[in-house]
Order: C-alpha cells, then sequence, then structure tokens
C-alpha cells in the first residue's frame, strides 16, 4: 500500500527526530519534497512520465505550443499518413543553420524536417506546406504530491523516497553524520530497487537496453 504524503512526512520527521507539530514540517512538505521528488524523476526512465500528445500545426506556420508538463522533449512526429516520420529535436545553432541553408536554396515551405525547442514553442522548419499533426513524445513533470492525500505515481519506492528526503534533511540540519547514514540507506534501497546484485543490475542491463531502443530515432519499443 502506498504511503500518502502526510505519512511519509511524519516518517521523514521522526527520522530527524523532530516533533510532527515542528514549523519544520512545512520546509519537508513545500521545499524538500517536491525538490526530492524531481531528483528522482531524473534518475531514471519513468515510463510512468512518459507521454505523448498532439498538436495542430497549420499551414504556413512553423511553431506550436508544448504541453504545459513538459521536462524533457523526446522526440517528434509528423503525421502524415503513409508519409509519416520521427525528426529529431536539433539545438538551436544548427537549426539557424539549416534556416539560413533554406532560404538560400529558396526551398521556403514543405513538410518539416527539422525542429528546435524554444521556450514553451516548437518551431519546424521549412514552413508547413499544408495542415499537420504534430505528435510530442516528451517526460512530463512529476506530480508533487501537493495534498496530504497524495501518494507517489512511481509505484514501489516510498522508502527510497523517505530515505532520500531524510538525507536530504541531514544535510540541511548539517549533521553529516547522519547525513552518510541515511545516503547510504538510499543506495542501499536504490540497489535492491534495481535488482542489483554483486554489482550487477539485470534491471539496469534492460534500462540501458530500452533507452537505446527508445531514442530520438525510434518512436516506438521493439516488439
Amino acid at each position: 500500500m502506498a504511503l500518502t504524503r502526510s505519512q511519509i512526512v511524519a516518517q521523514v520527521l521522526l527520522n530527524l527526530q523532530h516533533p510532527t507539530t515542528s514549523t519544520l514540517r512545512d520546509q519537508i512538505e513545500d521545499v524538500w519534497l517536491p525538490l526530492v521528488l524531481h531528483r528522482i524523476a531524473d534518475s531514471r526512465w519513468w515510463d510512468q512520465l512518459e507521454t505523448v500528445e498532439s498538436a495542430a500545426l497549420a499551414s504556413t506556420d512553423n511553431e506550436v505550443t508544448l504541453p504545459s508538463d513538459i521536462r524533457k522533449l523526446i522526440n517528434v512526429r509528423i503525421d502524415n499518413g503513409d508519409d509519416s516520420k520521427t525528426i529529431s529535436p536539433i539545438s538551436p545553432t544548427e537549426f539557424d543553420r539549416w534556416e539560413h541553408s533554406t532560404i538560400q536554396g529558396a526551398s521556403t515551405t514543405g513538410e518539416p524536417l527539422y525542429c528546435c525547442r524554444f521556450g514553451e514553442k516548437l518551431e519546424f522548419s521549412p514552413l508547413a506546406d499544408q495542415a499537420y499533426t504534430v505528435s510530442v513524445r516528451y517526460l512530463r513533470s512529476i506530480d508533487e504530491m501537493a495534498t496530504d492525500g497524495a501518494t507517489c505515481e512511481i509505484p514501489g519506492i516510498d522508502d527510497i523516497l523517505v530515505a532520500e528526503l531524510t538525507a536530504h534533511g541531514y544535510m540541511q540540519l548539517q549533521n553529516h553524520e547522519q547525513y552518510a547514514v541515511w545516503k547510504a540507506t538510499a543506495k542501499r534501497l536504490w540497489q535492491e530497487h534495481d535488482g542489483e546484485i554483486d554489482g550487477t543490475s539485470p534491471v539496469m542491463r534492460l534500462y540501458n537496453v530500452r533507452s537505446v531502443a527508445r531514442g530520438p530515432d525510434r518512436w516506438y519499443l521493439p516488439l
């Protein structure tokens, strides 16, 4: 059974040897918990955080608005029937270089070949010669458990979350000895979660393969 935010915070306060009515509770809930959640989200490729959303790219337009919860852009698919294809985002420098070359070559419109993220927008080149549906594949931001009854959306990591929060708490309290103890506990729990045995993690080997298979040049996992 997943622990609620209230239960997690209470356990962390107990580990930090602070009363549950401590003003430290607000800091754990409002600052430390979101921070540690995002660090955990960044530590692995979590299937629970991967999603795809569609956007409309109008004819003669060159940009769409990205989803508001985007954290990391993976790749983009131009949906054009049998000619649908996946394109990889490129850097702003590469994008500007491509834009210059297309202008020089007078190829100003066509099916988008490249895209680049500019803040909340995704810009395409060349300009769309017709309306397209754009599928954006990305990792979204993790839910920050903003209410007492909320649970972590990544299952099976409550003990890791408690250990990481406790370690972070001791670091903030400048108790380096207890920080080291709880950081070592968190590391052990991560190893158990990943199935690590004698330095070899079969789960992480699968993760590495999946990461390659799900790189920018592949839209779906192979069966």
